[in-house]
């Protein structure tokens, strides 16, 4: 057809996102939560759609404490009342609906409003869990898949978009394209993964944990983020976008 696309992922900075052992205990003592626990994670904007998917992320997590009580839950996202802001959706209220909210943690709402919260406390987050679970509607990228495997958290998201491209020795949550399509206001369409499809990962992640081969899996994570460095990413990817766009523009005079 004529085109002669690149390639240029985003990137991440490996010497910050990397395994802390020190950051996973901060995280967990800040809320009285112990290695014995299961912990669960996931990190995304709050979008008025609830494109990051933590409404079935809840529903899910539900079940999965009622089958595994050690489990917890946190949510790195605005979700306050009191700081949400246009349609944004009321998470904790969901929360409380969904009979969840004892065991499911936030960051500090007013730093996180205020950006107070910066990417070195950002890897002491993501060392804290056990896995990452992003049941995501719908991706441009998604960086906090590669900086929780940079920090040797497996990752859990949905099989579409970006999520296959990402996730390394992580899982993928199924959707189907006949019964979780959507049509959008622009007239795309997107997959929306189910609760129970979000469950059945839940509980595969969960067994390697109880199995102590999560650890494995986390390692082999590190290895596969590291592609996408930045020290790696810009030498392979933009540098060599940006040597033909000058090309063009020098070209074009």
């Amino acid at each position: 057809m004529g085109f002669d696309p690149l390639y240029v992922p985003l990137g991440i900075d490996t010497k910050v996102f990397r395994p802390k052992p020190e950051g996973r205990k901060d995280l967990r003592d800040s809320f009285g939560w112990t290695d014995e626990n299961f912990v669960i994670g996931s990190v995304g904007l709050n979008y008025h759609d609830d494109r990051k998917g933590f409404i079935p992320l809840m529903m899910a997590f539900r079940e999965f404490h009622a089958l595994h009580p050690e489990a917890r839950l946190y949510i790195h996202t605005l979700a306050n009342e009191r700081e949400l802001v246009n349609d944004a959706v009321n998470y904790q209220h969901m929360a409380r609906q969904v009979g969840i909210d004892e065991w499911l943690a936030w960051p500090n709402q007013s730093d996180y409003a205020l950006g107070r919260i910066d990417e070195d406390q950002m890897a002491d987050i993501y060392n804290g869990f056990d896995v990452f679970c992003l049941p995501t509607k719908g991706e441009g990228f998604g960086i906090p898949l590669i900086e929780a495997q940079a920090c040797g958290v497996p990752v859990i998201t949905t099989k579409t978009t970006t999520g296959p491209e990402l996730v390394g020795p992580g899982w993928l949550i199924y959707a189907d394209k006949l019964d979780d399509a959507r049509i959008l206001m622009n007239e795309a369409w997107r997959l929306e993964p189910r609760a129970s499809e979000i469950l059945e990962q839940l509980e595969i992640a969960h067994y390697r944990w109880r199995k102590q081969m999560l650890e494995n899996t986390g390692r082999q994570c590190v290895i596969n983020a590291a592609r996408y460095d930045w020290d790696r990413v810009w030498p392979e990817h933009w540098l060599p976008m940006w040597e033909r766009l000058e090309a063009r523009l020098h070209g074009s005079r």
